[in-house]
């Protein structure tokens, strides 16, 4: 892995540990996304865009219920109840409603608003 300037930078606030760095080719293209549209109003300025990314289920369970909220969308009777069921087996996996999962990844979030605060990320 080739590390950024950006990126080392980065890794020395939250920890090399917790860094990962997109580079080369991905699964597909990300067109549209708020980095480059943030990226390109601020041309002037030094911009990083970073996302916080907080587990929940395990690939395979996040896939099936993918697979399961998209043949869903295409096939099944809009409102349907097994409609219904897979948009909600979707929205949980990736918005668990568990109480302490929520807690837990609310407070790491707003501890990481506050460490970039307070670094301002001053180079």
């Amino acid at each position: 892995m080739t590390w950024t300037r950006q990126a080392k930078y980065m890794a020395e606030i939250f920890g090399g540990d917790k860094v990962e760095i997109q580079e080369g080719q991905t699964a597909y293209p990300a067109i549209g996304t708020m980095a480059n549209y943030l990226g390109g109003l601020l041309r002037e300025q030094r911009y990083y865009c970073i996302t916080a990314e907080f587990g929940t289920y395990k690939p395979v369970t996040a896939l099936g219920a993918l697979r399961a909220e998209n043949r869903a969308h295409f096939h099944d009777e809009e409102f349907s109840k097994s409609y219904r069921r897979a948009k909600e087996i979707a929205l949980d996996v990736f918005c668990p409603r568990d109480i302490s999962w929520r807690n837990i990844t609310i407070k790491t979030g707003l501890d990481l608003i506050a460490k970039t605060i307070r670094t301002g990320f001053q180079e």
